[in-house]
């Protein structure tokens, strides 16, 4: 078994959404991105939205999550 060591301090806490809907989802992670950058300073490039599965049941949620940081003015790759 490999032990694993962090090398930064800790950040926040992970937080639990519930949301009606993919759009709804996708809308809450543009928006908390852009919420993170403009008041608590973390750079652009610290961020990261991660999916269990790229493709989902309907395969929306990634397009969703693009069109809307997109809206936001939000850099991203994939």
């Amino acid at each position: 078994m490999k032990t694993l060591t962090p090398t930064r301090e800790a950040g926040a806490p992970v937080a639990l959404w519930k949301v009606e809907s993919p759009q709804a989802q996708a809308k809450a992670i543009a928006n908390e991105m852009v919420r993170r950058h403009d008041e608590d300073g973390v750079p652009w490039h610290e961020m990261a939205v991660l999916f269990r599965c790229f493709k989902t049941v309907r395969g929306i949620l990634h397009s969703l999550v693009q069109r809307e940081l997109t809206s936001a003015h939000v850099p991203y790759c994939v």
